[in-house]
């Protein structure tokens, strides 16, 4: 039974992920050591059966929700060792995905929504962790090399001081190797909300007159101009499988504790 003394969290993901991965996603939500009430929502985006299969048991062993496609039309996702190529419809298709996340979540009692890639693996005691900071918007802090070529191009976080996604010091970026709570120009991929953060307008749809890529840079400058700060927790580090080559080295990760 759920800890009282706890707030209740709402859990959401849009998924179209490997199977492989995927089924490393949600161990990771069974291994969640949060005493109070969650739930969890996925909007099923899958064009794989193995994935689909997976989440559809993941449903019948936990209450979880999921929503169907809402009328959205296909969209081919390359993904490829390199990196992930977006385009416009794809971002447009996520922000209604998360839009409608939002709608549905405002109709409820749940106190937090957390907003999670399907490519990450939790530490077991993220809620508790983020929780503790009390903070309207946090994300856990994950690194990754975002993009391979011959030279060697270094690990960044999810998280970024200016917009679109640039840092206002080398320092910046180091001060998040330690362990600690930083205010943040932007973030995504990993994040807790206070329904009162989304109770005051704030959403993923696109700002007139502001083309930065992505959904998150629209949501961050939203939540900027409603006066909301953003922070970035990084004592419990989720594990980012970007590409399918980095599975065993997750899997040795979590053999070895999930630690950072």
């Amino acid at each position: 039974m759920a800890n009282a003394q706890f707030p209740e969290i709402t859990l959401f993901s849009a998924i179209r992920q490997d199977a492989e991965i995927l089924f490393l996603f949600l161990e990771a939500l069974k291994r969640l050591s949060y005493p109070g009430k969650l739930s969890f929502w996925f909007y099923d985006g899958n064009d794989q059966d193995n994935s689909k299969h997976l989440l559809l048991s993941f449903f019948q062993k936990s209450g979880a929700e999921i929503r169907p496609s809402l009328g959205f039309p296909p969209q081919a996702f390359i993904k490829t060792e390199e990196t992930y190529q977006w385009n416009t419809a794809i971002v447009d298709r996520v922000i209604a995905i998360k839009n409608f996340a939002i709608a549905r979540f405002l109709h409820t009692t749940a106190k937090y929504l957390f907003l999670i890639d399907s490519d990450l693996i939790l530490q077991p005691q993220t809620f508790e962790v983020l929780l503790e900071t009390q903070s309207w918007i946090v994300s856990e802090v994950f690194w990754i090399e975002w993009k391979r070529s011959a030279l060697h191009t270094p690990y960044l976080p999810n998280v970024w001081d200016i917009h679109e996604y640039s840092f206002s010091s080398p320092e910046s970026i180091f001060r998040l190797r330690e362990p600690g709570l930083y205010c943040v120009g932007g973030l995504g991929a990993c994040t807790l909300i206070h329904r009162q953060a989304l109770e005051a307008g704030l959403n993923f749809s696109r700002i007139t007159g502001v083309n930065f890529w992505g959904e998150d840079r629209h949501f961050c400058i939203r939540a900027s101009c409603l006066g909301i700060g953003l922070y970035a927790d990084t004592h419990v580090p989720p594990f980012h499988i970007y590409r399918k080559s980095l599975i065993p080295q997750c899997q040795e990760w979590l053999k070895l504790g999930s630690c950072s």
